[in-house]
């Protein structure tokens, strides 16, 4: 495989200062890309929506272009992360959906929210149990479900997330990642 950088820019519900979803994703990220990230071959950065109303606004847009022109060594690819934790959130998700396809985006979404597809319970505020999570083993991988199809995280009514086969896509179409061997 060649050696190239891989850029990977996670667009998250966040607010700006509390970044709580960013830990889930850097976590996942240490656990499942853990020698592409040591060895520099993938590097991963976040844009905050300050709410999923906002995902097409200037400043997300722009934040994302900046990105974009940084990866002069190799690919960037745009990473949309989103709750499934409304009932009316159902439309915007579609919104969300169509917006990211014509940008050559990729989606990830979390049933019902990130906290309940990485953690089972919520411990306090959203920052506390984020902390919680940070310090969790490696097993939690193996007990939760992180490799779920898009379609079947929109009607899940458990917590589950698409993240490992959107980060396993990405990995793979840019050439530096093999498939996981199912155990």
């Amino acid at each position: 495989m060649e050696n190239k950088q891989v850029t990977i820019v996670f667009v998250t519900e966040t607010k700006d200062g509390f970044e709580s979803d960013d830990i889930y994703l850097k976590r996942f990220a240490n656990f499942a890309c853990k020698e592409l990230l040591m060895n520099h071959t993938l590097t991963i950065h976040y844009v905050h929506m300050d709410g999923v109303g906002n995902y097409n606004k200037p400043k997300v847009s722009s934040s994302i272009r900046f990105y974009q022109k940084c990866g002069v060594y190799g690919p960037v690819y745009v990473v949309y992360v989103v709750d499934r934790d409304r009932a009316k959130d159902g439309n915007r998700l579609d919104e969300i959906e169509s917006y990211v396809s014509e940008n050559k985006y990729h989606l990830v979404v979390n049933c019902r929210t990130i906290e309940d597809a990485f953690m089972q319970k919520i411990k306090g505020s959203k920052r506390d149990t984020a902390m919680l999570y940070k310090q969790q083993p490696d097993e939690v991988y193996k007990q939760r479900r992180f490799h779920a199809k898009l379609q079947e995280v929109k009607v899940a009514k458990q917590g589950c997330t698409n993240l490992g086969l959107a980060l396993d896509a990405i990995l793979q179409d840019a050439q530096i990642w093999e498939p996981r061997k199912k155990q």
